[in-house]
């Protein structure tokens, strides 16, 4: 309290610091050497994270000049040290401009994108665990483009053993748009949701505009719902990218919030629960066991 830099916390940010706790742990005290956390944002962990690394604990220290690079040392903790934890686990924050291969021999609008699925040479040593354990933080928004992460371990490419949805992606485009004015996506999925209902074609425009501004979320709340369930989807997808390859467990852990918006959602697209992957469908049976013993 009054020193700068601390703003209140809203339940999202304090959800991440309570992932970022939490999946520290189970790497310091088990013998899992990667774990993979999904979240809105790394912003705020990585001002933890700096805040830390500037400290005198000596728990914390910075890799590189942006903080997206740490190296948590397990030793410098008493409770870890006592059960003898000494590898260091690095953490690792995804930033597509700073992780992302370019080939430099693009140029112009049109070939201005990333070679996809294509990691720098700096994230593929990070992500090897052979010697160290490995903590990756990434936002929604790269599990919704498709971008696969894989550890790297004696060579062999390997899943993470650790996954972590730690809130839900609460930003679709359905909610506040990036920037002040009229989102046009936004007005476009409230006329196709109009559409469906009868009586549209016979609206005017200043009758449309008009329900666009009064009534446009109670219209939306329902796509909005399914788009947050499909990404969750998604994210719990990029923790099965190689299944042929042998691993003892993998340690599912999803928040309150994103399995309240997957059993919203779900009440919407059936054909979800039918194309359910493994671990999906781990996820939705614990969902339905929950249910039931909480009524």
């Amino acid at each position: 309290q009054g020193e700068s830099g601390y703003a209140q916390l809203n339940r999202h940010k304090r959800h991440e610091l309570e992932g970022l706790v939490a999946s520290l742990d189970k790497l310091m005290s088990t013998n899992i050497r990667s774990g993979l956390v999904l979240c809105q944002t790394t912003q705020h962990v990585k001002k933890c994270l700096m805040r830390l690394a500037n400290s005198s604990l000596g728990l914390v220290a910075q890799k590189d000049t942006t903080g997206d690079y740490f190296v948590v040392k397990a030793r410098a903790l008493p409770t870890y040290r006592e059960y003898g934890q000494e590898e260091e686990i690095h953490v690792v924050l995804y930033s597509a401009e700073r992780f992302r291969k370019k080939d430099r021999t693009k140029t112009g609008a049109a070939e201005e994108d990333d070679d996809k699925g294509q990691f720098s040479k700096e994230l593929e040593d990070a992500l090897d665990i052979s010697r160290k354990k490995v903590l990756l933080w990434s936002a929604y928004a790269s599990a919704s483009r498709g971008i696969n992460f894989l550890t790297r371990q004696d060579g062999k490419e390997r899943d993470f053993e650790l996954f972590c949805l730690v809130n839900d992606p609460y930003h679709t485009r359905h909610t506040r748009p990036g920037a002040s004015g009229l989102s046009m996506e936004k007005f476009q999925s409230f006329a196709q949701v109009l559409r469906d209902e009868p009586g549209w074609a016979a609206m005017s425009k200043g009758e449309l505009l008009f329900e666009y501004s009064r009534n446009r979320w109670k219209r939306l709340r329902k796509e909005h719902v399914i788009d947050i369930t499909r990404t969750v989807f998604q994210a719990l997808g990029r923790g099965e990218r190689k299944p042929g390859t042998e691993m003892p467990c993998q340690h599912l852990y999803v928040s309150s919030e994103a399995a309240r918006m997957m059993h919203l959602g779900l009440r919407h697209p059936p054909e979800l629960r039918k194309r359910a992957s493994p671990a999906q469908r781990a996820v939705l049976e614990r969902l339905a066991l929950h249910h039931r013993k909480t009524g």
